[in-house]
């Protein structure tokens, strides 16, 4: 039964509760209809009986049968007086005057392969007692069972033959979107995630089941994606400081005319900070996402926060001429403080760095609702509308040309701080006129 196939087993077992119905039902039908037969029967010999009474007629003490007295096609009335002289009878058969006279509900009776139904009444009026018997045949009624039994045996394998193969159609149509997903799964195993399952336009749960692998072939392609970027683009960022690292290391044990160790050494100091920072982050980063980071939430003062951060970045604001503004209000919020610092750390950095000359930083919160509204804003040089649903992928960069000094994961770093206190961040930027960063928490 294991190994058989799902459509299979739908035939076999819409086969088999349609044979249990049908052992059930038809042995119902068939005594159902048996029992009305007879009970049309036995209303019939009754209407029978009350003729025969009727045309009875006692007249100065004589017995006569009336002229209106006759019979259906095969009933036999016979009437004895009640010294046992027959008096009518339309009958010679010799079986319906020698069987026990028994009043009371019709019977049955067999004779020579023949069904008959038999009714006895004793008629009293004065002295004058009669004895009527009506004898009423029911071949018929046993050949219209006999038939529709016949009817039965014949239809109950027709009809099992045509519910195997209507079961088998309709399974297998049912089940058709099944092979499509099958034949599709094994597309996908040889590495083409944009497979998708078309043609399916029922809601019921193959429609369903449809829409759902179709959202998580996205969803995977959507992720092999990022994952595909993230490799290229890491291996480029750990790929280029090794290459200076090597190039100034190269040039010191080469002795090259001209060479200043000291330059080298610091380049090759400030790559090494830069590979850590990049190492360190993705460190952070890969616990955050394996949930192995645990968040330590408490009450945090925004503006005591936000005067922490802007004085850090004062020096790096103010080599580029740009003003730092905080206009945080009195709000506290319940989070983790070491990484709301840096987060606000990777949102100011990251619009000085991008900021104009002579520009400016605003970092702004206020309370909404139950929760506060963070704002970090700049008059900077902004971001492409076809970038603003990358900006928080790992490693991109808006502007390839743009400075390399940074890890390209703050962002990233900002987008995984947001969703480990449950908030929400947007980005609204325009191009040459500079980027707004909300985050609700």
């Amino acid at each position: 039964m294991k190994k058989l196939k799902i459509r299979t087993k739908m035939m076999l077992w819409y086969t088999l509760l349609t044979g249990i119905l049908l052992a059930v039902f038809l042995p119902v039908l068939y005594h159902t209809i048996a029992a009305t037969l007879l009970d049309s029967e036995k209303n019939n010999i009754g209407a029978t009986m009350s003729i025969a009474e009727s045309s009875i007629e006692f007249d100065n003490g004589h017995l006569s049968i009336g002229d209106e007295l006759k019979a259906p096609a095969n009933t036999f009335i016979i009437i004895w007086d009640k010294s046992g002289q027959v008096i009518y009878a339309n009958t010679q058969k010799n079986l319906f005057y020698t069987i026990q006279f028994t009043e009371g509900n019709p019977y049955r009776i067999y004779y020579n392969n023949e069904d008959w139904l038999v009714l006895d009444k004793t008629v009293q009026e004065n002295n004058h007692v009669v004895k009527i018997r009506i004898c009423s045949s029911i071949d018929k009624m046993e050949a219209v069972l006999n038939r529709t039994l016949f009817l039965m045996l014949v239809v109950i394998p027709l009809f099992l033959f045509i519910t195997i193969i209507g079961g088998l159609f309709i399974a297998k149509r049912a089940l058709r979107p099944i092979s499509n997903i099958t034949d599709l799964a094994s597309e996908i195993g040889h590495g083409d995630l944009s497979k998708r399952i078309t043609g399916i336009e029922s809601m019921d749960e193959v429609g369903e089941l449809a829409n759902t692998f179709n959202e998580m072939l996205a969803s995977l392609e959507n992720s092999f994606e990022k994952e595909k970027r993230f490799s290229s683009d890491s291996s480029h960022e750990l790929r280029t400081p090794v290459a200076i690292i090597m190039a100034n290391a190269e040039a010191i044990l080469a002795a090259t005319p001209g060479a200043d160790p000291t330059t080298a050494a610091n380049t090759i100091l400030a790559e090494s900070h830069r590979m850590n920072t990049v190492i360190s982050q993705l460190l952070m980063l890969t616990r955050g996402i394996e949930g192995k980071y645990q968040i330590q939430l408490e009450e945090v003062s925004l503006p005591v926060l936000t005067d922490a951060v802007l004085e850090q970045l004062q020096e790096e604001a103010a080599s580029k001429v740009i003003t730092l503004v905080n206009e945080t209000a009195d709000v506290t919020v319940q989070a983790d403080q070491s990484l709301l610092t840096q987060m606000m750390l990777n949102l100011v950095g990251n619009a000085i760095k991008y900021g104009k000359p002579d520009g400016h930083v605003w970092v702004k919160a206020e309370r909404e609702g139950d929760g506060c509204l963070i704002t970090v804003s700049d008059d900077g040089i902004g971001i492409m509308p076809e970038e603003l649903p990358l900006i928080f992928d790992r490693f991109y960069r808006a502007d390839k040309s743009r400075d390399r000094s940074g890890s390209g994961l703050g962002l990233s770093i900002v987008k995984w701080i947001v969703d480990m206190h449950c908030g929400k961040i947007e980005l609204e930027s325009t191009p040459d006129q500079g980027s707004i960063f909300l985050i609700r928490m």
